[in-house]
């Protein structure tokens, strides 16, 4: 399972507290997740003491919200799509999101096929090897519509909903 600070456990947080918050609009949501104080969302440093201090960061709350409305499981409202409260059922949520990641993908110019086409070329080079993000991107070829890192959370997505397996930087094939 993903940890707890992953991309991955953040949507299905931000999914869950848009459900249990019922928000009017972003803002609303991003308040109301803020004063739940997620750890998903928290950041650590040591002041000059060396004690350990901790804040929730609002920047990333609104990222992972953003994200979750370009995925269509909240809408512009900050209110969840009849996708996101499919998405609330723990069992579901994997392939929701999945699916949902290749299709944001694809709409950014990246296809599954492109993707799998790019892992296929390295496994089947001289000497056959898994592919790591960095290797698939110069395959599919730059888009103006994604940036790398931005492909890379979405890389990262796909293995952790299992649409692709991946160890810690390498991503194999398609689970069949």
């Amino acid at each position: 399972m993903p940890g707890e600070r992953s991309l991955y456990r953040k949507i299905q947080v931000t999914i869950e507290y848009a459900e249990e918050g019922q928000p009017k609009n972003v803002e609303t949501l991003v308040e109301y997740m803020y004063r739940r104080s997620p750890t998903n969302f928290a950041y650590y440093w040591r002041d000059k003491n060396d004690a350990i201090k901790h804040d929730y960061s609002k920047n990333s709350i609104n990222d992972i919200i953003t994200l979750c409305i370009e995925l269509g499981l909240i809408t512009k409202n900050g209110q969840l799509t009849n996708i996101g409260i499919s998405a609330t059922d723990p069992r579901r949520f994997p392939i929701i999101l999945g699916k949902r990641t290749a299709r944001l993908l694809g709409e950014k110019g990246i296809s599954i096929e492109k993707i799998v086409t790019a892992i296929n070329r390295t496994l089947s080079s001289a000497v056959p090897r898994p592919s790591t993000v960095d290797e698939i991107w110069s395959h599919v070829g730059e888009t103006d519509k994604i940036d790398f890192l931005t492909f890379k959370r979405l890389m990262n997505l796909l293995g952790e909903c299992r649409v692709l397996f991946m160890t810690q930087k390498r991503i194999y094939l398609p689970f069949s």
